[in-house]
């Protein structure tokens, strides 16, 4: 009964339907036993490199493999521990990595949760620096925090919170700017999805992918705000776990969203990696 119940829950169930959006690829890579957890994902070199940090610390570097701009696997070349701020390790220690963000030098920024913060890295081998930690991110809870991160073309980064307290209170959305973190603008909690990961495009808009999870069946969506700060849903999509989301453009000027799902270190779980043209 129990692996009845795990190979229903590892499968991917089919499309709900989307608004403005083409399902390109459902890859299931095999990263081998032991990896897996993974929360966050970034697509770089027009599509052919990929970077994924495990709420357990772990970030992976590596090759996308295609073929004809298709996505057919991922291949995991390069993979380090991360350290904290004092230097020490993230092997067995409490390190709940969610975000992440390039910053286009090099370097990469990290949210984590229990506690809420971010922290700032030139490499993966380096001690990062913590961020100013503003009072109200104490107010979120230690496995419900700040799950999304995304950078944009000024080099601003931004953050928001999985959950905002009650169910008619909006998700505060704060901005880095170098300095100090400040709410930029809220964004209307839409019942029952909540945010878990997010991303910027060339154009300065922002992608929220938002998670249900309900029993045996995960539901996702993808919210679109623009610079005016409209607001539309343009996927609704039901695979796995997924939490982390990069927005890319191909060879023709198309956009892409690439996501990917935590099997929360379950080796029974796949790691599921689903890509899909937008219309933007």
């Amino acid at each position: 009964m129990l692996r009845a119940l795990a190979l229903l829950f590892a499968l991917s169930f089919a499309n709900l339907g989307h608004a403005q959006g083409m399902l390109l690829s459902n890859i299931m890579p095999n990263f081998g036993k032991g990896s897996g957890g993974f929360s966050a994902l970034e697509i770089t070199d027009n599509g052919t490199r990929f970077i994924t940090v495990s709420d357990k610390g772990q970030i992976a570097i590596g090759s996308v493999l295609r073929e004809n701009g298709i996505m057919i696997d991922l291949s995991i070349e390069q993979s380090f521990m991360l350290k904290d701020p004092q230097g020490r390790p993230s092997a067995g220690r409490n390190f709940d990595a969610e975000g992440l963000a390039v910053d286009g030098k090099g370097g990469f920024y990290l949210s984590l949760e229990g506690p809420a913060r971010v922290w700032h890295y030139t490499s993966p081998t380096a001690t990062p620096t913590q961020l100013t930690v503003p009072a109200e991110f104490a107010n979120y809870g230690e496995n419900s925090s700040l799950e999304a991160l995304a950078i944009n073309t000024k080099g601003e980064v931004f953050t928001l919170p999985e959950r905002s307290g009650r169910h008619s209170t909006p998700f505060p959305v704060y901005g880095w700017d170098g300095r100090n973190w400040s709410v930029r603008f809220q964004l209307d909690r839409i019942l029952p999805f909540l945010p878990v990961g997010a991303d910027f495009d060339d154009r300065g808009a922002l992608y929220i992918l938002e998670r249900d999870f309900q029993g045996l069946l995960f539901r996702s969506r993808v919210r679109k705000i623009t610079p005016d700060l409209t607001s539309s849903t343009i996927l609704n999509i039901s695979y796995d776990n997924l939490e982390g989301i990069s927005l890319w453009r191909d060879d023709q000027g198309k956009l892409r969203a690439t996501m990917i799902s935590d099997n929360n270190m379950y080796d029974w779980l796949p790691t599921r990696v689903v890509e899909y043209r937008l219309d933007d």
